[in-house]
């Protein structure tokens, strides 16, 4: 079996593990906030006066997020104290995914806040004008922290020659991650969380799939999550190893999950989607009040976030190659 490669020692470097071990203990930080989270939701759901309607099968997706958010953050931040390779680079990825999904996220506060701040104002006319505000400037404050400070400050840090090299140097073997190129990584590890998800869609939301101007349910919805789980649990090892057909099957099935969702969105109520999840009446009627929460922007919306992950991925098309005949053979 041949061992591990030892890596040469880099030179003429700024040593950077005060800065690792103080960015290692605030992963750890909010790996134990992610922790917190996660216990709350279940606590709430079994003993809250707010619960989801579909029970605890509802808040599964949720929990997968924050618990694997949770166990991610503690492992990669002790991995940052011990200056690994690997804690480097993932901590690195997961900086960059922050600061885009805050960007994102700040966009679409900014375009749905004030609908929700009028909605209030029409339902309770005798809140304070300062009352209001707060909804309005209290969300976005906290996403610009949480979600772009300090992110950015993740990936100034962790993208630093110095920070890369203090590591390599204290851990010179070769790892994982040293063995497919960064960019090329997250997208194989944001498949590879995306399967979990998709394979408890069947018990969050009872199968209910968006297909080409239908609503698939059921047997048939499940199996449809099942193969797509399946699918993408394929490209993420295939991207890894830097097979370019993985490449093409990542990039069709977005690109078709987006049409299908367009024109099914196009074509039925959203409200007809929720029901079908299980969604109570007292509940559907409430979110009919939200001026955002429609058909046309459900639309909108679940093709929007997809345009900047298919101009990513091609972005890393040049880390993909053609094989050969004799490389196939």
């Amino acid at each position: 079996m041949a061992s591990t490669p030892t890596l040469p020692t880099p030179i003429n470097y700024r040593d950077r593990s005060t800065g690792l071990v103080l960015f290692g203990i605030a992963a750890l930080i909010f790996g134990g906030l992610c922790l917190m989270l996660t216990a709350t939701a279940v606590l709430g759901q079994l003993f809250g006066p707010i619960r989801s309607p579909q029970g605890v099968a509802g808040i599964i997706p949720g929990l997968l997020v924050y618990g694997f958010l949770a166990v991610s953050l503690i492992w990669l931040g002790i991995g940052s104290l011990l200056a690994r390779r690997w804690a480097r680079a993932l901590l690195l990825i997961a900086s960059w995914v922050a600061l885009c999904t805050g960007v994102m996220s700040l966009v679409t506060l900014g375009l749905i806040l004030p609908g929700i701040v009028q909605t209030l104002q029409k339902s309770q006319p005798n809140i304070p004008p300062t009352a209001a505000s707060l909804v309005l400037i209290i969300p976005l404050l906290i996403v610009f922290f949480f979600l772009i400070l300090v992110p950015l400050a993740g990936v100034l840090f962790y993208r630093s020659p110095h920070v890369k090299a203090t590591c390599e140097a204290r851990d010179p073997v070769e790892r994982w991650t040293d063995r497919c190129p960064l960019p090329v990584l997250a997208v194989s590890l944001w498949l590879g969380v995306c399967v979990p998800i998709l394979l408890v869609m069947p018990i969050s939301f009872r199968g209910v799939l968006p297909f080409f101007g239908m609503l698939l349910s059921g047997w048939v919805g499940s199996l449809g999550y099942l193969a797509m789980a399946a699918l993408w649990a394929w490209c993420a090892v295939a991207l890894y190893r830097l097979e370019v057909r993985a490449w093409w099957v990542t990039i069709l099935t977005i690109l078709l999950f987006s049409v299908s969702n367009l024109v099914t969105y196009t074509q039925h109520d959203i409200f007809e989607v929720y029901r079908m999840m299980g969604y109570p009446a007292d509940q559907i009627q409430a979110m009919k009040a939200m001026p955002f929460i429609n058909s046309k922007s459900m639309a909108v919306w679940s093709v929007l976030p997809m345009l900047p992950i298919v101009g990513y991925l091609l972005f890393i098309r040049h880390h993909f190659r053609e094989k050969s005949v004799q490389e196939e053979r």
